[in-house]
């Protein structure tokens, strides 16, 4: 993701290599000199609210709070359907650098050995009283699990024999009679 600084004094595109910008401690890339009051920049992984800095020359010119990187999205969680006590990986974008502090609930209950691998892939252990239905959370995005009942694929010409087999049993009480000599 590319973003534009807006200011005064930046030069011409031959002053690109001149100017370092870092947003949250992380350099940008491709730094760009649009023109006297814009730069552009690729966008290091980040994570909620981080500062902005531009250098010249190893010189502090510039230096914000309050770039808001957007909040975490989940896009897929694996393995489905989730085992209680047992890794599961979390796939997105937005969880920042290795290392960030994400939250990660599931059903409702904080997940264990959280570890941010990098901005798009989170693990973590499952609580042990995970349901297979259920919500993970990443600070507040969520993604619904709902697992569908068990299906069985049964072929067009064995479908008469399964209702007997389905049909309902009939319990027949069997009385044994034990006669003891005394």
């Amino acid at each position: 993701q590319n973003v534009t600084i807006v200011g005064d004094n930046f030069g011409n595109k031959t002053h690109s290599n001149l100017l370092q910008v870092t947003i949250g401690g992380r350099p940008c890339s491709d730094v760009v000199v649009v023109n006297h009051n814009n730069l552009t920049c690729t966008l290091p992984p980040g994570y909620k609210n981080s500062t902005v800095s531009l250098t010249a020359r190893n010189q502090d010119v510039f230096k914000k709070a309050g770039y808001s990187y957007g909040g975490p999205i989940i896009v897929n969680v694996q393995p489905l359907p989730l085992v209680p006590s047992s890794p599961v990986t979390i796939y997105g974008y937005n969880f920042g650098p290795e290392g960030s502090p994400l939250e990660i609930f599931i059903g409702g209950v904080l997940a264990d050995n959280i570890s941010v691998f990098n901005d798009s892939l989170a693990f973590c252990i499952a609580p042990a009283n995970t349901p297979l239905n259920t919500v993970v959370a990443v600070d507040g995005s969520q993604f619904s699990i709902v697992v569908p009942p068990p299906q069985i694929a049964v072929p067009e010409h064995k479908k008469k024999n399964i209702a007997a087999i389905v049909a309902p049993a009939v319990i027949i009480p069997i009385v044994v009679i034990a006669l003891c000599a005394v």
